[in-house]
Order: C-alpha cells, then sequence, then structure tokens
C-alpha cells in the first residue's frame, strides 16, 4: 500500500476507537500469547506483551497489557498498566519507538493525553507506577504501532 497524500488526522479531532473485548496475551515471564479479536469486527489483536500477564499485573512486578482492538479503519488502541513511573527513560525510549509508524499515536493517561512522539508531553502526563495508560493509533499501521509501543511502556525500567 502506497502512502496517502494527506496528512494523518489530528489526534484530537479522530474519535476514540472503540474498546476491544479481546483480550492480550497472557505475559507472564515467558512472553505472550496470541491476542483476541474484538467483537466490532475489528483487526485480530497481536501477541501480547511479555513484561506482564493480561489486565494487572504478572510476573515480577510487571505491567500488565490488554488490547487488540481496532476497526477497518486503521484505528488501535492497548492498555498497559506501568511497572514504573513514566520518567525520561522509558519516555526516550516510546518517542524513538513512535517515530517508526507513520500512524498518528496518543496516550492518554487518566484524563491527560498525549502525543507519543514528544518526550516532554509523554513526561508531562504525569504517570506512575500502578497507572493504567491507553495506547491509541490511528493510521495504515495502528495495530503494529499501538502493540510496539504497549510493549514499550511494558518493559518499562
Amino acid at each position: 500500500m502506497s502512502p496517502s497524500s494527506e496528512p494523518p488526522p489530528d489526534p484530537e479531532s479522530v474519535a476514540a476507537p472503540p474498546a476491544a473485548s479481546g483480550g492480550g496475551g497472557g505475559g507472564g515471564a515467558t512472553g505472550g500469547g496470541a491476542g483476541g479479536a474484538a467483537d466490532t469486527g475489528g483487526t485480530a489483536g497481536g501477541a501480547g506483551a511479555g513484561a506482564g500477564a493480561a489486565r494487572g499485573g504478572g510476573a515480577a512486578g510487571g505491567g500488565g497489557v490488554t488490547g487488540g482492538g481496532g476497526t477497518a479503519a486503521g484505528e488501535a488502541e492497548w492498555s498497559v498498566v506501568l511497572p514504573v513511573d513514566l520518567h525520561a527513560r522509558p519516555a526516550g525510549r516510546l518517542t524513538r519507538a513512535a517515530a517508526g509508524f507513520s500512524a498518528v499515536t496518543t496516550l492518554v493517561a487518566g484524563e491527560r493525553s498525549a502525543s507519543a512522539r514528544s518526550v516532554l508531553a509523554v513526561m508531562a502526563l504525569g504517570a506512575t507506577a500502578g497507572t493504567e495508560v491507553s495506547v491509541r493509533a490511528v493510521g495504515a499501521d495502528a495495530a503494529a504501532a499501538a502493540e510496539a509501543l504497549a510493549g514499550v511502556l511494558a518493559d518499562a525500567d
């Protein structure tokens, strides 16, 4: 598929994707299994991140990861329970990973949101260990972007 000549949509003007009923893979210490598909007719979920069990923690206090939902329009959302505070090092890793995708990626923690491409915006979320953060992506590679960024957050140290 060739890239579109239109600029990507502004993340604040895009409606949130539907929540997925399919789960992320069971993480734990050995890595994840395949995630479930969303009941909205969306795309199938990918492999779960190895840092945690589905929603709510895992081996060695790792963050939980759920997700895999999306729509045919190129939207995806994954949720992560942060294993550590979202400080400069994981924020930098996250923004470098986000730069590798064309999808518009946004993090949501509570009522705050930030572009995943801005280290300062990510750090300004003030997300601490145990906070649930949603990774939302819109674009041609949304599913891969949301899954990869959720994995970066789940593996944060």
